[in-house]
């Protein structure tokens, strides 16, 4: 199947998730960001990220992470969990990750979604609900699974924009897993450890600098800063502090 075309204004909102993408730091919480973003690239009514954990190709765990437009619907913590034996996405992803996004409009049809548990718990929330889009990543506890929802069904265009927008979300998330996790003073913002981070990886200022959407010369006063606040006098001795504590 040939790739959809897309319009100027469909082109400028993906141009516009890559640079907040990657334009801003996305700190300890990758995911808000990436919410963020996604509600630019084209109309959604809901978004809620899972963590879902799959042995042999069953769901064994799962855990809500956090959701938008879902405002006075707690119940979307538990709404995965209820809906795990009959939800399609849900069933296809526990077998296989996968490189694409999911789009449940691909897998039933509009009467066949409205015999699934997951309609009933959507339409209650969402009047007209009738598409939702799967969007999966690795993470060290199992799968990250950011579902996008919509009442009505997503187009070939705008399902396409969410593939070109998914190994870059997979980048962002992954990315940032490393950098939180590196031992280090707790005074150092988001963006001075994702610094440290390159750091850590033998990145000069400049190439620093067009990782994360920079100048080189904020990049040098960054660094300056991760120097002072870790207490040390160089790039070498700070890199040592903070892999010699990993």
């Amino acid at each position: 199947m040939n790739s959809p075309r897309l319009n100027h204004s469909q082109l400028k909102a993906f141009s516009t998730c890559l640079d907040l993408l990657y334009g801003l730091p996305t700190g300890e919480d990758p995911v808000e960001t990436v919410l963020n973003v996604l509600s630019q690239l084209t109309r959604i009514t809901s978004m809620a990220v899972d963590e879902f954990k799959a042995v042999n190709g069953q769901i064994v765990g799962h855990q809500h992470i956090t959701s938008q437009g879902f405002e006075g619907h707690p119940e979307v913590a538990v709404i995965p969990r209820l809906v795990m034996k009959d939800h399609p996405l849900i069933k296809h992803a526990a077998k296989n990750i996968g490189p694409e996004p999911l789009r449940i409009s691909d897998f039933v049809s509009q009467r066949e979604l409205k015999k699934l548990s997951i309609y009933d718990f959507n339409s209650k929330i969402h009047e007209g609900w009738c598409d939702q889009v799967a969007l999966r990543t690795r993470v060290a506890g199992g799968t990250l699974n950011i579902t996008v929802n919509r009442d009505r069904v997503f187009t070939d265009e705008e399902f396409f924009l969410f593939d070109l927008l998914l190994p870059h979300i997979r980048r962002v998330i992954g990315r940032c897993a490393l950098f939180i996790r590196l031992p280090g003073n707790d005074q150092l913002t988001p963006r001075e450890r994702e610094v440290l981070y390159w750091m850590t990886k033998g990145k000069r200022d400049e190439e620093i600098a067009l990782i994360v959407k920079s100048s080189p010369r904020t990049v040098n006063k960054q660094v300056q800063v991760v120097l002072s606040k870790l207490g040390v006098e160089n790039r070498t001795s700070a890199v040592a502090l903070v892999l010699g504590g990993a």
